[in-house]
């Protein structure tokens, strides 16, 4: 049997794959020195030149030496050598690792978004305080950088210490020392790899492996197309997953791909495979070996899965949920749940013909799902370049114009009432698709636009009106008391092609239109009433913060979208949280909110549920709107960041108050249906700011789904901020600086220091007295209630001397 050292020798010595491996190197350090300074990178440079997997050019031809064949291509290898050797050899893209999707951020649609994410993660890069690995981890959990690209990036800049972690070196590892699913194991592996087959660096170990995997080791059947190699981590996993879509179809009564209730599609982020029946996404298949299966909401008590959403159903139906869980978890107490949530399902939907996301199906996948023989070729293959085109159609954002006629029906009182709007759809019912753009258009003596919204579901034929189909219209801007009239736009250039008023309901319309629509309504309504601007120079000199944190704080707030500032008392939190909350709704016509959780706060309280009211003398028990429901209803009619402050978040019992809000902290662009009939979802312009206190809950101690959720800022007490204030006041802080760092060296504990907030007071001469008795001597009886003697050194009368304020 031929060794692995055998097999690097004879790639050591094969000329061809020196080239490739000189080339990489080259590009490395081209990459190392275009990241050096992450400020100056802009988002279609990094697309192009780092974020996807590229190609070599030579005279502007481009050159796949992937396929050059050793003796029938010498010539062109020599010549490539050449180039390579007078730097005639040109590169687009990494050449190192593929990124699984062509663009950064596809799921945001502002550059500036996406250039605060990029330059946030170039910073780590740069920071010389982290070694590779943290800052491997670090990347990871910034928006739209996942282990292959964090430590892709990694290795770029630090070839000799660290080693990608994509799904082709996992496998490597695997088959060489055993199965790991953990960096730091897999990095000690792979080091110890590369000093015993005595590699000159990580680049090389990659690019050996790959080869080695490819060519070499007769595992060629493994190596599978995009986007499997993105999904599945070898074609065995494949297999299995394909063998189960088919067993679960079959159980609905599914037996061919041409059964059109039946449609296959990739994932939107193509690193999954969505089966759909009729008009539920059935199963999801995704990568690391996940899954989401349906099962009846009575199952939610497995241990061993996680429910992440709900189906849209009728009254009185059985509750299904979507639940996550791992190939490995999928027991036979879960396979029995599921074959009777398959029963219920297959009746629900016995009279139905078509899926509607037909429109979107792959017939490629589903033919491999029946025919065992097509998933070698489908594997190897991967996406086919007119799949990508109609993956791409189903994900482009299409814009339109539903017309309501008063004389036909209310259009306006329509409008008025809460939830999606249902919509009759008479025209493009094959283009009109869910988060495409909608322009609601009153005909009639008062024309004009009443609403901009986005279509909230596929479209469905009308239980009521046979022959009759809609799609529900989710209302993101009513203007039903203040309309832009028909007149007010003839002036509008943008405008001047709008299709409304011609006869119909359902007609295209333009991007440019509707932004210029979403304009005027900025500019005609009230809402829009903008706050003062409160910049970051103002909070600097409120806070006493330095600049780059706060504004590393900021970055990390609108990645993650939620942040929680934590530290012992007095270091203020909750002043900080209001003055970061003011900085973002400044200049806008956001808002923010306030509100304290507490040991009884409860899920009614802030989403939704039942609340004694009384009624002239009659105790009443209505469903009511909770904190947050509220907030986002608030929200949702708003241009501008909104931001909630929960004050104390740590004292409620989070995971029962949040309910289905854990959920969408993560998955922002979904939407829940709750209890009460009413759906919760978090509009986008939403921040959320909690504020702990670790002398009551240490970090370590929240729970493990709460903590991965939010992004957590460090308040230590800053002695600069108290010399700051107390410039203005002419107050000398310095001895009561020295006194608070020696209790705080007593206390030894960073979650219970005592802070800087207490005195930042202008008459603190007069005060300070009351403040140390009553607030400070308190505070260490209790944490030194076994160490008597430490209370008794900084009581008041032993330090009153020495402050001298």
């Amino acid at each position: 049997m031929v060794t692995l050292a055998e097999h690097y020798q004879a790639f050591k010595n094969d000329r061809l794959n020196q080239l490739i491996l000189n080339i990489r190197r080259f590009r490395a350090a081209q990459l190392r020195e275009m990241l050096a300074d992450g400020t100056e990178m802009d988002v279609q440079t990094f697309n192009q030149e780092i974020w996807v997997i590229g190609d070599a050019y030579l005279r502007n031809e481009k050159v796949d030496f992937y396929q050059l064949d050793r003796e029938k291509d010498a010539d062109k290898i020599s010549e490539l050598e050449d180039a390579l050797q007078n730097r005639t050899l040109t590169y687009k893209g990494n050449a190192m690792w593929g990124s699984g999707t062509r663009v950064f951020g596809s799921m945001l649609k502002d550059d500036d978004d996406k250039i605060d994410l990029i330059q946030d993660a170039l910073a780590i890069l740069n920071e010389e305080a982290y070694n590779p690995a943290e800052k491997a981890l670090q990347i990871q959990k910034i928006k739209g950088f996942g282990p292959n690209i964090s430590t892709g990036l990694v290795m770029v800049f630090h070839p000799e210490q660290f080693m990608i972690y994509n799904e082709k070196s996992k496998e490597a590892c695997r088959l060489i020392y055993g199965e790991t699913d953990n960096l730091a194991d897999f990095q000690q592996y792979m080091q110890q790899l590369k000093e015993d087959l005595h590699i000159e660096d990580f680049l090389e170990l990659d690019f050996f492996l790959y080869s080695w995997l490819r060519n070499e080791s007769g595992r060629s059947g493994n190596q599978m197309g995009f986007p499997f190699s993105n999904i599945f981590a070898n074609e065995d996993e494949g297999q299995w997953a394909f063998d189960f879509i088919a067993e679960v179809m079959g159980k609905l009564g599914v037996n061919s791909s041409d059964d059109e209730r039946l449609s296959m599609t990739y994932r939107r982020n193509m690193n999954g495979i969505h089966v759909n029946f009729c008009h539920w996404i059935i199963l999801g298949v995704y990568r690391s070996g996940d899954l989401r299966i349906p099962l009846f909401r009575k199952y939610e008590g497995f241990q061993q899965i996680e429910r992440i959403d709900s189906f849209a159903q009728k009254e009185n139906e059985p509750e299904i949920s979507g639940f996550r869980c791992s190939i490995d978890q999928l027991n036979n107490e879960i396979r029995v749940a599921l074959d009777e949530t398959l029963s219920h399902i297959a009746q629900r939907f016995e009279h139905y013909s078509r899926s509607p996301y037909r429109k979107f199906h792959l017939s490629s996948l589903s033919e491999a799902i029946f025919i065992r023989e097509k998933r070698g070729q489908l594997f190897r293959e991967g996406l086919q370049d007119h799949e990508w085109q109609q993956q791409r159609l189903a994900q482009e954002i299409n814009y339109w114009i539903f017309q309501g006629n008063p004389n036909v029906f209310d259009p306006i009182g329509h409008l008025k009432e809460e939830g999606a709007k249902p919509w009759a759809v008479s025209a493009h019912r094959k283009k009109i698709k869910p988060d495409d753009k909608v322009i609601i258009w009153v005909t009639g003596a008062e024309s004009g636009c009443y609403a901009l919204g986005t279509v909230a579901s596929e479209i469905y034929e009308d239980d009521n009106e046979d022959g009759k189909y809609k799609c529900d219209v989710e209302i993101a801007l009513s203007l039903v008391d203040n309309p832009i009239l028909k007149e007010e736009i003839e002036e509008e250039e943008a405008l001047q092609d709008l299709k409304a008023g011609n006869q119909g309901t359902n007609f295209q319309s333009s991007k440019e239109e509707f932004e210029a629509l979403m304009q005027l309504a900025q500019e005609k309504n009230q809402w829009h009433i903008q706050n003062p601007e409160y910049t970051l120079k103002d909070m600097q000199t409120d806070t006493g913060m330095d600049d780059t944190q706060v504004q590393r704080w900021l970055r990390s707030l609108n990645r993650k979208g939620q942040a929680i500032l934590y530290g012992p008392p007095g270091t203020g939190k909750t002043y900080m949280a209001k003055k970061m909350a003011q900085h973002l709704i400044g200049g806008n016509d956001g808002f923010y909110d306030i509100v304290q959780f507490h040991p009884a706060y409860a899920y009614e309280d802030f989403i939704q549920g039942i609340r004694p009211v009384n009624r002239d003398g009659v105790l009443d028990y209505p469903l009511m709107d909770g904190r947050f429901l509220e907030f986002c209803q608030r929200a949702s009619t708003k241009q501008g960041e909104c931001v909630l402050i929960i004050d104390e978040i740590n004292r409620a019992n989070l995971s029962r108050v949040f309910g289905e809000l854990m959920y969408l902290l993560e998955y922002r662009e979904q939407k829940m249906p709750l209890a009460g009939g009413k759906e919760l979802r978090i509009p986008q312009n939403v921040r959320i700011i909690g504020t702990m206190n670790t002398a009551d809950r240490s970090i370590a101690l929240m729970d493990h789904a709460l903590r991965r959720r939010f992004a957590f800022l460090s308040l230590r007490p800053n002695y600069d901020i108290l010399r700051n204030y107390h410039q203005k006041t002419n107050v000398d802080v310095e001895s009561l600086i020295s006194t608070l760092e020696a209790i705080n060296r007593q206390i030894g504990d960073a979650n219970f220091e005592l802070g800087i907030s207490f005195f930042l007071l202008e008459n603190l001469d007069a005060e300070l007295e009351g403040i140390w008795r009553m607030e400070i001597e308190p505070y260490l009886e209790e944490y030194f209630f076994d160490q008597p003697d430490k209370t008794e050194m900084f009581r008041w009368e032993q330090v009153k001397d020495r402050l001298q304020v």
